[in-house]
């Protein structure tokens, strides 16, 4: 703030007190002077030339000292007086100098100074889709309405519209939890599951994780579903259509949607422990739902009398020869021919899956965690 004081001196005055002076000057010459005879006015002339000068400088300097102006400038440094509509006057009023005339409603002004108080934040949703696709707690947005997520049994659309993400033929599947019943219609992460019980007596989903349906051959490329990296969550990388990288990931989340290709593992450095139980870090199957381990995969096979790719699709659980997508460059492998089928067992460095060839089965298998293979999930 600046404050700019002139004194109230005029310039017309100081102009009159000049033609004053002035004026008495070349009056006294006129009367003294010019009177005189030549020789004298010469000689007289000399001498009152210099106080001629003299005077004209001393008005000069009077002047300028007269129209010099003062400026004042000074900080605010305490805002405690609160506001005030009249302006505080330079000099007179100097008491008033710590009040301000307005301020921003978002500023708190006290006797530290001034502090900011809210923020202003907002956030875009671009489509239906977007919004539809993240995590959005319950609800889903269809035409830029908002809805709440529909209960198992309700007529929809659309995956994003039911509870379950699972819209099947027309109404929303309840989501597969511990509880669903053996025979009952199920919905996770869009695909419609029923629960078995196979011959060894446990409980597990009628098809592979991301299969349309159950296999009505040993190679119903409709039955294949997803193919897994040993380890991995559900982000996306499981799909057929996923692209390849050969950068190996240093966490549990790669956080993309890329087939890790090029190594025998993933993940480096390896973690044992991503599939371990209902509870693993990245478990894909469903709530109350998990891997089998490759002890229950070898007491399955002996249950169901599982022998080659034949029985394993004449069994309960109709496991179809999808195949594998290789560790080294992402590549398919053996589609039509054989079944690959994790367990969350490991031994070294390896990952153990169940393997059923047209000749024969092995239900501990050990091979690289960076290979995609089916899921079949198992309740707890």
């Amino acid at each position: 703030m600046q404050d700019s004081h002139i004194p109230t001196q005029s310039k017309k005055s100081e102009k009159v007190r000049s033609s004053f002076f002035l004026t008495a000057f070349f009056s006294y010459c006129r009367k003294n002077i010019f009177s005189l005879d030549r020789a004298s006015r010469k000689k007289t002339f000399l001498l009152v030339l210099p106080l001629f000068f003299v005077l004209i400088t001393t008005l000069f300097f009077i002047f300028e000292k007269e129209i010099k102006s003062a400026t004042f400038g000074w900080t605010q440094s305490s805002w405690i007086g609160g506001p005030s509509a009249s302006p505080a006057t330079h000099q007179s009023d100097q008491a008033n100098w710590d009040k301000y005339t307005s301020k921003d409603p978002n500023l708190t002004v006290d006797a530290s100074g001034v502090s900011i108080t809210g923020t202003n934040n907002s956030w875009v949703t671009t489509s239906d889709g977007d919004w539809n696709s993240g995590t959005n707690g319950g609800v889903y947005v269809n035409g830029g309405t908002m809805y709440a997520k529909r209960p198992g049994g309700s007529v929809c659309t659309a995956h994003a519209e039911c509870a379950s993400n699972t819209c099947y033929q027309s109404l929303c599947a309840d989501a597969c939890s511990a509880t669903t019943a053996v025979g009952n219609t199920c919905g996770f992460g869009g695909f419609v599951y029923s629960v078995v019980t196979a011959m060894d007596g446990r409980q597990w989903l009628d098809r592979n994780l991301g299969a349309t349906r159950v296999a009505t051959s040993s190679a119903d490329t409709f039955a294949y579903g997803h193919y897994y990296q040993w380890g991995r969550g559900t982000d996306g990388h499981q799909l057929t259509t996923s692209l390849t990288i050969a950068t190996q990931s240093s966490s549990d989340t790669p956080g993309h949607a890329k087939f890790i290709s090029g190594n025998t593992n993933w993940r480096n450095p390896q973690n044992n422990s991503l599939w371990q139980g209902v509870n693993g870090i990245n478990n894909p199957c469903p709530t109350g739902f998990r891997l089998p381990t490759s002890s229950e995969w070898g007491m399955l096979v002996t249950a169901e009398g599982i022998t080659n790719s034949a029985t394993a699709y004449a069994s309960t659980l109709k496991l179809p020869v999808a195949g594998l997508r290789s560790y080294s460059d992402g590549s398919w492998f053996n589609q039509g021919r054989s079944g690959y089928y994790w367990s969350s067992s490991v031994s070294g460095s390896y990952g153990l899956y169940l393997t059923f060839y047209s000749s024969s089965v092995d239900p501990a298998y050990s091979s690289h965690r960076a290979h995609g293979c089916s899921i079949r999930c198992l309740k707890n």
